[in-house]
C-alpha cells in the first residue's frame, strides 16, 4: 500500500509518496508525468528505463501537479488543490498573538489581515496564510464568516504599482504591492500603526518608530522632538516639546538644541507645482508638494521612504515612489530637514 507522508527538509515541508515493505512497486502503463489518486502535489515520473518502474516525485513548495500539463505548477491553477492553506489547516498552528482577533467571535473564521484568516475556536487563534491572488475576505454571505477569495476585498488589491499601503484590517500592517502587483504584507513594531500618507510607522502619539538609538525631531513639526532608548524590553520612546516663549523654536538634530528656524540654512528646493519631487539634497528623501486653494501659496513637506527603500523620479510631473535601494546611502548636505511653514520668519 502506498502512503503520502510530511517531510520536513531544510525548513521546507514536502508531500512525497512513499511504499510500505509489502506493496509492490508502482509500474508504467506510458512514458511521461502522471497524477497519483488523492494528492494533488505528487505525481509518478515514466521514463524509458527498462524497468518499467514508476519513480515517485513531489512539487516544490506552494506549487500542484497538473494533469494536463503533466508538471507541476502555481498552485492556484489546479482546480480544489490549495496546498498552502490545506497544509496550515492540518497542522493547525495555535498564534498566541492573535488571539485578540478572536476575543469577541469563539467560533467562526475571522480576517486578521489581507493575508491571513483565522480559525477561532474558543477564543484562540489558528491563523493560515491565503494563496498567491487570494485575500482574506471578510463576512462573504456564501461561506457565513471570512474566507480567502481570489481578487477581494478589493481594499486589499493592489490599485498601483510598487506603492505601501495600510492593511484593510490591521493598522499595524502595510504591504508593498510589486511591479507585478504582488502584495509582500509587512508589520509594524507593536504598538505601533502605519502611515500611508507619511509611509513608515508611527506610535500612537504620532512619532515615527525608533531604529536607532539617539534623539529625533518630528520633521513635520519641529518643535516636537523625541528620544530613542534600547531597553531589555525593547525601544522605550520620550516625546518633548521645544519651548516658544522667545519665539518659534524647533529642535536641531546636528546641535542637539532647540534653536530659532529662521536662523538655519534650508533645503534649495521650492515647490512650483503639485506632486512628489525628489530632494536634491538626499536620495532616501522627496517633498510633497500641495496646493492651498486659500493663499494660493504652495505647502511643502518632506517626507522619507522606509528603511532600506530610496525615492525614485519616474517622470518630472510630480510622479515617483520608493524603490529598494540600490545606491550608496545618501547624507543630508544641509542643517535641518524640518518642514517650516512659510511665513514662519517673514
Amino acid at each position: 500500500m502506498n502512503t503520502l507522508q510530511w517531510v520536513v527538509l531544510f525548513g521546507v515541508l514536502k508531500i512525497v509518496l512513499t511504499e510500505s515493505p509489502a506493496s509492490p512497486r508502482l509500474s508504467c502503463r506510458t512514458v511521461g508525468n502522471h497524477s497519483v489518486p488523492g494528492s494533488c502535489t505528487a505525481y509518478l515520473a515514466c521514463v524509458e528505463d527498462g524497468t518499467g518502474i514508476a519513480r515517485p516525485k513531489s512539487c516544490g513548495l506552494r506549487q500542484a501537479f497538473s494533469p494536463l500539463l503533466g508538471r507541476c505548477v502555481e498552485e492556484t491553477q489546479v482546480k480544489g488543490c490549495n496546498v498552502t492553506l490545506r497544509l496550515a489547516d492540518r497542522m493547525q498552528i495555535h498564534a498566541p498573538s492573535l488571539d485578540p482577533v478572536c476575543a469577541d467571535a469563539p467560533n467562526q473564521y475571522l480576517c486578521a489581515n489581507c493575508k491571513t484568516l483565522v480559525n477561532c475556536i474558543n477564543g484562540k487563534a489558528f491563523p493560515s496564510a491565503c494563496g498567491s491572488g487570494d485575500f482574506c475576505y471578510s463576512d462573504h454571505a456564501s461561506f457565513g464568516s471570512s474566507v480567502c477569495y481570489p481578487g477581494l476585498p478589493q481594499s486589499c488589491v493592489c490599485d498601483e504599482k510598487e506603492v505601501f499601503y495600510q492593511d484593510a484590517y490591521d493598522r499595524g500592517s502595510f504591504f508593498l504591492c510589486d511591479k507585478d502587483g504582488e502584495t509582500h504584507l509587512h508589520h509594524c513594531p507593536e504598538g505601533q500603526v502605519f502611515d500611508a500618507r507619511e509611509v513608515q510607522c508611527k506610535s500612537a502619539s504620532g512619532l515615527p518608530a525608533c531604529v536607532t538609538p539617539g534623539v529625533f525631531a518630528v520633521l513635520e513639526d519641529c518643535s516636537r522632538y523625541y528620544a530613542c532608548i534600547v531597553t531589555e524590553e525593547g525601544w522605550l520612546q520620550h516625546a518633548f516639546t521645544c519651548p516658544q516663549t522667545h519665539g518659534p523654536s524647533m529642535y536641531n538634530e546636528e546641535t542637539g538644541r532647540c534653536e530659532d528656524p529662521c536662523t538655519w540654512q534650508l533645503p534649495d528646493f521650492v515647490c512650483k507645482e503639485e506632486g512628489r519631487f525628489a530632494d536634491p539634497m538626499d536620495c532616501r528623501r522627496f517633498f510633497v508638494c500641495t496646493l492651498d486653494t486659500d493663499t494660493g501659496d504652495f505647502r511643502q513637506l518632506s517626507r522619507q521612504c522606509p528603511e532600506g527603500y530610496e525615492w525614485e523620479q519616474i517622470v518630472r510631473d510630480g510622479t515617483g515612489r520608493c524603490v529598494p535601494m540600490s545606491s550608496k546611502e545618501c547624507e543630508p548636505r544641509y542643517v535641518t530637514q524640518c518642514h517650516i511653514p512659510q511665513n514662519l520668519c517673514t
